[in-house]
């Protein structure tokens, strides 16, 4: 933002923050906070909403503490959106973004990383641009579409390899990186995977006194993901002890349990137990606050794949009460936020203009929109689309719908026994078996991810729901688990809310399935 036109202590207040910001030490805090008492005092939004945003980011990035990042974002939108600033604009939707990521809710995720691109390249921020790429490819990963991440982040590494000035390009960089390799080993591009990493390894051993402590986590998570794909690598427990100092000293180490997530579940298979507890009991040191749920459910499932590896009962149904805990604040999260990015549509019509130039971008996303590129089926956006119509209508009409989450339990045993074709052909087989039943009009199906799979029942009984069921479970080569919530819409409900419902719903199947095995 430019502060010309403000006094010399606005200006020489920002010119000190922004030094400590730009290596994300914590001395910027009491500048900001001093630099706040000064704005408040001009009572110019455009200012007052500056402040707020960078001490959300600061508080994102440097202390870690989610709470108030929430805090100073809500403010720094409240002043922003009546000032219309569209610069700022563009870094609240970012950071907007960031908190939906992290709260796993990928759909409001992915609409604000679009809305600030869009924004960034209209008023000429390039840049940033180019960031959000990063940040749209991550929103991609999660949801398993990976050779669409890639697109993106190969995009992200062409526009930031030119931009060396950048206070965070060697950061960014070395992210960009990480993605790229793990990307490759989720698609087994194996020797694409050893070639990034080599490349980034020289750039890491280059510029590595001008990387951030986070920035080094991400790069040994995936060293060593690549390490134990390499029978002959010999893992010191020297490294998994500097990884767990490294998850104790980051910050935001919220933003990277998903990555951890990953690599314990490698590390399990690898039966390399004791290092899975060693994570576990260092995140537990550093344990994500509240606002970041999607963290506190990696945590747990973390919890949950190890206690089942080692047989512990008891600490595995504790892991099971941590992960409905953090389910049940997801979903009080999920309405807060609902209710704010409406709010923030009412205060301005620049969300919805800047969707408009958000089109374009969305071509590119075509997959995503229409049809699961293995299965034939819709996907999850498709999904959440129809979930939407039929939800409007039974609510009109006072009709049951009903959602229900199928998660296949014997792929990953495919995968592992007799690789991944076998399982992409089982998957296969999955979509031609929904779609016959789709074609006979009794449900509509999608692929929601991975191994999940979603059913919309419009108007159906619980009892012809269950049949429905045990018809695929017959005609099905492959086990799966599910979760069924059946009702009529009423009062203030959202279609989402169904989705998670079947989503607990779902783990309690499982839940029992554990328990009885």
């Amino acid at each position: 933002m430019d502060l010309s036109p403000y006094s010399e202590q606005i200006q020489e207040l920002d010119r000190r923050q922004d030094e400590y910001l730009s290596i994300l030490d914590e001395r910027a805090l009491p500048i900001l906070d001093e630099m706040l008492e000064v704005a408040m005092q001009t009572n110019d939004p455009r200012l007052i909403g500056y402040v707020y945003h960078t001490m959300s980011f600061a508080e994102f990035f440097i202390t870690g503490r989610y709470n108030l990042f929430i805090k100073y974002l809500r403010q720094a939108t409240k002043y922003i959106t009546k000032s219309g600033d569209p610069t700022e604009l563009t870094h609240i939707y970012y950071l907007i973004a960031l908190d939906a990521l992290n709260k796993g809710m990928i759909d409001i995720s992915h609409r604000f990383f679009l809305e600030s691109r869009s924004l960034a390249g209209k008023i000429g921020i390039g840049l940033a641009a180019a960031i959000m790429d990063l940040n749209i490819a991550q929103v991609l990963m999660r949801i398993d579409y990976f050779e669409d991440a890639r697109k993106f982040v190969k995009s992200s590494i062409s526009a930031i390899r030119g931009s060396k000035s950048h206070i965070y390009h060697y950061k960014n960089l070395t992210t960009l990186y990480m993605e790229d390799v793990l990307i490759c080993i989720e698609l087994g591009k194996v020797d694409e995977a050893r070639k990034v990493m080599n490349t980034a390894e020289r750039h890491v051993a280059r510029h590595r006194e001008l990387l951030t402590g986070a920035t080094l986590l991400k790069y040994e998570i995936t060293k060593l993901r690549m390490d134990m794909l390499d029978r002959a690598a010999n893992i010191q427990p020297s490294r998994v002890k500097q990884l767990c100092e490294s998850i104790q000293s980051t910050p935001n180490i919220y933003s990277y349990t998903g990555d951890l997530y990953r690599l314990c579940k490698q590390l399990i298979k690898k039966r390399k137990r004791k290092w899975v507890k060693q994570i576990i009991d260092a995140l537990e040191r550093n344990k994500p606050e509240d606002g970041a749920t999607r963290a506190l459910r990696l945590l747990a499932e973390i919890k949950i794949e190890y206690y089942k590896a080692v047989k512990d009962d008891a600490e595995l149904e504790a892991a099971y009460r941590e992960h409905d805990r953090a389910l049940a604040i997801y979903i009080k999260d999920r309405k807060d936020i609902y209710r704010y990015v409406t709010d923030l549509a009412k205060f301005t019509g620049n969300i919805r203009r800047t969707r408009k130039i958000a089109i374009s971008e969305q071509d590119q996303l075509t997959q995503i929109a229409k049809i699961d590129g293995l299965t034939n089926i819709p996907n999850r956006y498709g999904a959440n689309l129809y979930l939407d119509e039929v939800f409007e209508k039974a609510y009109k009409n006072g009709t049951k719908l009903g959602v229900v989450y199928l998660d296949l339990d014997g792929l990953k045993f495919i995968n592992d026994t007799q690789g991944h074709l076998a399982g992409d052909a089982c998957l296969i087989r999955i979509g031609e078996l929904l779609t016959k039943h789709m074609e006979a009009g009794e449900f509509f199906a999608a692929r929601y991810g991975g191994d999940e799979f979603m059913l919309i029942f419009d108007n159906a009984t619980t009892r012809e729901i269950e049949r429905s069921l045990n018809s695929l479970r017959k005609e099905s080569d492959v086990k799966f688990s599910r979760g069924i919530y059946n009702d009529t819409p009423k009062g203030r409900e959202k279609s989402w809310q169904y989705i998670e419902l079947a989503d607990k719903a779902l783990y309690e199947d499982k839940k029992r399935k554990g328990a009885r095995q």
